[in-house]
């Protein structure tokens, strides 16, 4: 055998009635209890966190003012405002990464790009818009009857083991 190893000394294990106080063993008189309130009612801390600080720093980046002269006057805009122009200038030119965040934004923000929205409802008359609603109106009252309606199979081929009593 070695020198070097002590045979290893197994100690009583604690027992709960013990009053031991140390690291991780708080006093009996300050212990929770169980079912009783909890002694960190509020919950672990939030760690602190860069996106907060981030955010906030972008976002008053993009609404720093910048100097810029049109026609002959000095005008101030926001970064954001100058940006979204310039992306209008690109798609404008055929830039093919624009047209795809042009078309992007104007969906998640419900622009109508083309205009027919618009000319559609200068154009329809009152009479027009009625005979659009009755249409829609009978296209969705067929939609629901093809959905209700069941395939019912003859009595041959129906499943008569389900009413039998084992």
């Amino acid at each position: 055998m070695d020198d070097d190893h002590q045979p290893e000394v197994l100690l009583p294990a604690p027992s709960s009635d013990d009053a031991t106080v140390g690291p991780g063993r708080p006093p009996k008189a300050t212990r929770w209890k169980k079912g009783g309130p909890s002694p960190n009612p509020k919950g672990r801390p939030r760690k602190d966190s860069m996106f907060a600080d981030v955010k906030r720093l972008f976002e008053d980046a993009l609404k720093q003012k910048v100097p810029l002269t049109r026609n002959g006057r000095r005008v101030y805009l926001a970064k954001v405002e100058l940006g979204f122009e310039q992306l209008a200038n690109q798609f404008a030119k055929g830039d093919r990464h624009a047209r795809r965040d042009v078309f992007t934004y104007s969906e998640q923000l419900g622009i109508d790009l083309t205009g027919k929205a618009e000319a559609l409802k200068e154009t329809l008359t009152p009479n027009h818009q009625e005979i659009l609603d009755a249409y829609l109106a009978r296209q969705r009252s067929s939609d629901d009857r093809l959905k209700d309606e069941r395939v019912i199979a003859p009595v041959d081929l129906l499943d008569n083991d389900a009413d039998e009593v084992r």
